[in-house]
Protein backbone atom coordinates (compact mmCIF):
# COMPACT_ATOMS: atom_id res chain seq x y z
CA UNK A 1 0.00 0.00 0.00
CA UNK A 2 2.64 2.02 0.92
CA UNK A 3 4.51 1.11 -2.52
CA UNK A 4 1.54 2.56 -4.19
CA UNK A 5 0.92 5.95 -2.76
CA UNK A 6 5.21 6.88 -3.22
CA UNK A 7 4.60 5.70 -6.84
CA UNK A 8 1.02 7.96 -7.47
CA UNK A 9 3.35 10.63 -5.95
CA UNK A 10 6.33 10.71 -7.96
CA UNK A 11 3.75 10.12 -10.96
CA UNK A 12 2.43 13.63 -9.42
CA UNK A 13 5.13 15.49 -9.30
CA UNK A 14 6.47 14.47 -12.55
CA UNK A 15 3.02 15.24 -14.13
CA UNK A 16 3.28 18.58 -12.72
CA UNK A 17 6.85 19.40 -13.34
CA UNK A 18 5.58 18.89 -17.44
CA UNK A 19 2.39 20.67 -16.89
CA UNK A 20 5.08 23.61 -15.84
CA UNK A 21 7.62 23.07 -18.76
CA UNK A 22 4.36 23.16 -20.96
CA UNK A 23 3.49 26.48 -19.70
CA UNK A 24 6.45 27.64 -19.82
CA UNK A 25 7.15 27.05 -23.21
CA UNK A 26 4.36 28.46 -24.22
CA UNK A 27 4.15 32.04 -21.90
CA UNK A 28 8.22 31.87 -22.44
CA UNK A 29 8.08 35.38 -23.33
CA UNK A 30 5.29 37.00 -20.97
CA UNK A 31 7.89 34.92 -18.03
CA UNK A 32 10.73 36.54 -19.09
CA UNK A 33 9.09 40.12 -19.45
CA UNK A 34 8.25 39.76 -15.69
CA UNK A 35 11.34 38.67 -15.02
CA UNK A 36 13.26 41.12 -16.32
CA UNK A 37 10.64 44.30 -14.87
CA UNK A 38 11.16 42.47 -11.77
CA UNK A 39 14.90 42.26 -12.03
CA UNK A 40 14.87 38.38 -11.01
CA UNK A 41 16.85 38.08 -14.64
CA UNK A 42 19.69 40.21 -13.45
CA UNK A 43 19.50 37.74 -10.42
CA UNK A 44 19.25 34.63 -11.91
CA UNK A 45 22.22 35.60 -14.55
CA UNK A 46 24.63 37.52 -12.09
CA UNK A 47 26.79 34.58 -12.29
CA UNK A 48 27.04 33.74 -16.24
CA UNK A 49 30.36 35.20 -17.62
CA UNK A 50 30.35 38.03 -19.78
CA UNK A 51 29.89 37.57 -23.83
CA UNK A 52 32.73 39.51 -25.46
CA UNK A 53 31.01 41.48 -28.07
CA UNK A 54 32.92 41.42 -31.21
CA UNK A 55 35.02 43.83 -32.50
CA UNK A 56 33.86 46.38 -35.36
CA UNK A 57 35.68 48.44 -36.90
CA UNK A 58 34.30 51.23 -38.86
CA UNK A 59 36.88 53.32 -41.55
CA UNK A 60 35.78 56.46 -42.96
CA UNK A 61 37.23 57.34 -46.26
CA UNK A 62 38.59 60.34 -45.01
CA UNK A 63 40.75 59.38 -42.32
CA UNK A 64 42.84 56.48 -41.39
CA UNK A 65 42.09 53.79 -39.09
CA UNK A 66 44.18 51.30 -37.05
CA UNK A 67 43.97 47.65 -35.74
CA UNK A 68 44.21 48.14 -32.19
CA UNK A 69 45.07 44.62 -31.50
CA UNK A 70 48.00 45.46 -34.17
CA UNK A 71 48.54 48.65 -33.34
CA UNK A 72 49.13 49.31 -37.79
CA UNK A 73 47.57 51.73 -39.29
CA UNK A 74 46.11 51.80 -42.77
CA UNK A 75 47.52 54.02 -44.92
CA UNK A 76 44.71 56.86 -46.53
CA UNK A 77 43.87 55.82 -50.22
CA UNK A 78 45.51 58.01 -52.49
CA UNK A 79 43.69 59.63 -55.68
CA UNK A 80 44.47 58.25 -59.08
CA UNK A 81 47.66 59.55 -60.96
CA UNK A 82 45.32 61.65 -63.47
CA UNK A 83 43.91 63.54 -60.55
CA UNK A 84 47.37 64.18 -58.79
CA UNK A 85 48.74 65.66 -62.51
CA UNK A 86 45.75 68.32 -62.96
CA UNK A 87 46.07 69.25 -59.34
CA UNK A 88 46.80 73.39 -58.66
CA UNK A 89 49.50 73.83 -56.36
CA UNK A 90 49.63 77.34 -54.64
CA UNK A 91 52.64 77.99 -52.63
CA UNK A 92 51.41 79.77 -49.98
CA UNK A 93 53.23 82.94 -48.32
CA UNK A 94 54.92 82.93 -45.18
CA UNK A 95 53.80 84.46 -42.55
CA UNK A 96 55.27 87.02 -40.28
CA UNK A 97 56.27 84.75 -37.63
CA UNK A 98 57.91 81.89 -40.08
CA UNK A 99 59.93 84.64 -42.09
CA UNK A 100 63.86 84.32 -41.65
CA UNK A 101 65.10 87.27 -39.97
CA UNK A 102 66.52 89.97 -42.05
CA UNK A 103 70.01 90.10 -42.49
CA UNK A 104 71.80 92.78 -41.04
CA UNK A 105 73.38 95.03 -43.86
CA UNK A 106 76.90 95.51 -43.09
CA UNK A 107 78.40 98.44 -44.56
CA UNK A 108 81.80 99.31 -45.78
CA UNK A 109 84.23 100.78 -43.79
CA UNK A 110 85.18 104.45 -45.18
CA UNK A 111 88.46 105.61 -46.33
CA UNK A 112 90.38 108.50 -46.34
CA UNK A 113 91.72 109.75 -50.04
CA UNK A 114 93.80 113.10 -50.28
CA UNK A 115 91.79 114.72 -53.22
CA UNK A 116 93.16 117.65 -55.77
CA UNK A 117 89.87 119.30 -56.47
CA UNK A 118 89.92 122.43 -58.83
CA UNK A 119 88.32 125.17 -58.81
CA UNK A 120 89.10 128.94 -59.95
CA UNK A 121 90.60 132.57 -59.16
CA UNK A 122 89.97 135.61 -60.06
CA UNK A 123 92.37 137.85 -59.28
CA UNK A 124 92.57 141.95 -58.97
CA UNK A 125 92.84 142.50 -62.58
CA UNK A 126 90.23 140.00 -63.09
CA UNK A 127 92.50 137.42 -64.88
CA UNK A 128 90.57 133.86 -64.34
CA UNK A 129 92.87 130.73 -63.58
CA UNK A 130 92.63 126.93 -62.60
CA UNK A 131 93.65 127.03 -58.84
CA UNK A 132 94.09 123.22 -57.43
CA UNK A 133 93.04 122.24 -53.31
CA UNK A 134 93.76 119.72 -51.81
CA UNK A 135 91.46 118.21 -49.57
CA UNK A 136 90.60 114.85 -47.19
CA UNK A 137 87.82 112.52 -49.25
CA UNK A 138 86.04 109.92 -47.55
CA UNK A 139 84.68 107.26 -49.80
CA UNK A 140 83.89 103.75 -49.47
CA UNK A 141 83.59 101.67 -53.15
CA UNK A 142 83.72 104.35 -55.50
CA UNK A 143 86.94 107.84 -54.90
CA UNK A 144 86.00 109.36 -58.28
CA UNK A 145 82.85 109.38 -57.57
CA UNK A 146 83.04 110.65 -54.15
CA UNK A 147 85.24 113.23 -54.98
CA UNK A 148 83.23 114.35 -58.20
CA UNK A 149 79.99 114.82 -55.30
CA UNK A 150 82.90 117.65 -52.94
CA UNK A 151 83.74 119.48 -55.98
CA UNK A 152 80.17 119.99 -56.95
CA UNK A 153 79.25 120.65 -53.34
CA UNK A 154 81.43 123.31 -53.64
CA UNK A 155 83.76 125.63 -51.65
CA UNK A 156 84.48 125.92 -47.64
CA UNK A 157 84.66 129.04 -46.04
CA UNK A 158 88.17 129.69 -45.49
CA UNK A 159 88.67 128.69 -49.42
CA UNK A 160 85.81 131.24 -50.41
CA UNK A 161 87.89 133.79 -47.88
CA UNK A 162 90.99 133.24 -50.30
CA UNK A 163 89.18 134.43 -53.50
CA UNK A 164 88.29 131.23 -54.99
CA UNK A 165 85.17 130.46 -57.23
CA UNK A 166 83.29 127.45 -59.13
CA UNK A 167 82.12 127.80 -62.38
CA UNK A 168 80.02 124.79 -62.13
CA UNK A 169 76.56 126.23 -62.88
CA UNK A 170 74.37 126.47 -59.31
CA UNK A 171 71.76 123.26 -59.06
CA UNK A 172 74.34 120.56 -60.77
CA UNK A 173 74.00 117.26 -59.91
CA UNK A 174 75.87 113.97 -60.49
CA UNK A 175 73.74 111.03 -61.78
CA UNK A 176 76.50 108.15 -62.42
CA UNK A 177 80.25 108.25 -63.27
CA UNK A 178 81.11 105.16 -65.13
CA UNK A 179 84.91 104.14 -66.16
CA UNK A 180 85.78 102.78 -69.43
CA UNK A 181 89.14 101.75 -70.41
CA UNK A 182 90.86 105.68 -69.80
CA UNK A 183 87.95 107.20 -70.51
CA UNK A 184 85.32 108.41 -67.53
CA UNK A 185 81.34 108.48 -68.38
CA UNK A 186 79.95 111.41 -66.24
CA UNK A 187 76.39 111.78 -66.71
CA UNK A 188 75.04 115.49 -64.97
CA UNK A 189 71.67 116.61 -64.86
CA UNK A 190 70.11 119.15 -67.41
CA UNK A 191 71.26 122.32 -65.21
CA UNK A 192 74.95 121.64 -65.62
CA UNK A 193 73.86 123.39 -69.08
CA UNK A 194 73.20 126.98 -68.25
CA UNK A 195 76.43 128.73 -67.51
CA UNK A 196 75.82 132.58 -67.14
CA UNK A 197 79.29 133.37 -67.27
CA UNK A 198 79.80 133.03 -71.19
CA UNK A 199 82.51 131.18 -72.92
CA UNK A 200 85.04 131.49 -70.03
CA UNK A 201 82.75 130.65 -67.84
CA UNK A 202 82.04 127.01 -69.56
CA UNK A 203 86.12 126.49 -70.50
CA UNK A 204 86.66 126.64 -66.83
CA UNK A 205 83.17 124.64 -66.08
CA UNK A 206 84.60 121.77 -68.09
CA UNK A 207 88.12 122.09 -66.86
CA UNK A 208 87.39 122.30 -63.22
CA UNK A 209 85.69 118.22 -64.00
CA UNK A 210 88.44 116.95 -66.80
CA UNK A 211 91.42 117.93 -64.25
CA UNK A 212 88.94 116.86 -61.24
CA UNK A 213 88.93 113.53 -62.92
CA UNK A 214 91.90 112.95 -64.46
CA UNK A 215 93.77 113.66 -60.88
CA UNK A 216 92.87 109.73 -60.91
CA UNK A 217 95.81 107.64 -62.78
CA UNK A 218 92.78 105.28 -64.45
CA UNK A 219 91.48 108.10 -66.12
CA UNK A 220 92.71 109.89 -68.82
CA UNK A 221 89.81 111.34 -70.73
CA UNK A 222 86.17 112.07 -69.95
CA UNK A 223 83.55 111.99 -71.83
CA UNK A 224 80.37 114.44 -70.35
CA UNK A 225 76.87 113.20 -70.82
CA UNK A 226 73.56 114.98 -69.52
CA UNK A 227 70.45 113.05 -68.24
CA UNK A 228 72.18 110.31 -69.92
CA UNK A 229 72.90 111.87 -73.52
CA UNK A 230 75.87 112.58 -75.57
CA UNK A 231 75.65 116.26 -76.96
CA UNK A 232 77.40 118.31 -78.70
CA UNK A 233 77.72 121.81 -77.10
CA UNK A 234 76.06 122.82 -73.77
CA UNK A 235 75.52 126.16 -74.43
CA UNK A 236 75.70 128.30 -77.69
CA UNK A 237 79.31 129.36 -76.28
CA UNK A 238 80.02 125.77 -74.84
CA UNK A 239 83.22 123.83 -76.54
CA UNK A 240 82.58 121.08 -78.38
CA UNK A 241 81.65 117.88 -75.78
CA UNK A 242 80.53 115.48 -78.55
CA UNK A 243 83.78 113.60 -77.88
CA UNK A 244 85.86 112.76 -74.63
CA UNK A 245 87.61 115.47 -73.11
CA UNK A 246 91.45 115.50 -72.34
CA UNK A 247 93.12 118.27 -70.19
CA UNK A 248 95.18 119.28 -73.25
CA UNK A 249 91.91 119.87 -75.19
CA UNK A 250 90.94 122.02 -73.37
CA UNK A 251 93.87 124.44 -72.52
Amino acid sequence: MGRKKSSVGCLFWIALILLVLVVFLFNRNTIETVLRKTGLMNYVARDREPVEKPEVEIVSPDRTSADESSGRVKPRETAPESDTENAVVVQEEPTETSRPPTEERIEAPQRVRRSRLYFVLVDENSAISLREVTRAVSFTDSPLTDTLHALLKGLSSSEISRGLLSMVPEGTELRSVVVRGSTAYIDFNEAFRFNTFGREGYRYQLQQIVYTATEFQTVRSVQILVEGERISYLGPESPFVGEPLTRESLS
